[in-house]
């Protein structure tokens, strides 16, 4: 099974910016922004994803930040336990 590293955000486009430079001057997180489609229907805002993409920063965000919702806590768990044994391999 392949995790994924997605864990959706509500947010605007200068919302995620404000995150990542947080992630990156707080917590030494290096992020990234992609556009996620197109909207749905033309009333419908543009999204975004943050991907945390490399293993040292999710398991970082992991032991720094982390998540309160237990459906997203689950999916953390589960990517960081691969991102450890993948650490570990180099």
């Amino acid at each position: 099974m392949r995790a994924s590293r997605e864990f959706p955000l509500s947010v605007n486009h200068d919302g995620l910016e404000g995150v990542k430079r947080l992630l990156l001057t707080h917590f030494g997180i290096e992020s990234r922004l992609y556009l996620h489609g197109k909207p749905k229907f033309p009333t419908w805002s543009q999204s975004y994803d943050l991907d945390i993409f490399r293993g040292n920063d999710l398991l970082a965000f992991a032991r720094e930040i982390g998540f309160n919702h237990p459906a997203k806590v689950a999916k953390l768990k589960l990517v960081v336990a691969i991102a450890r044994s993948r650490v570990r391999r180099k």
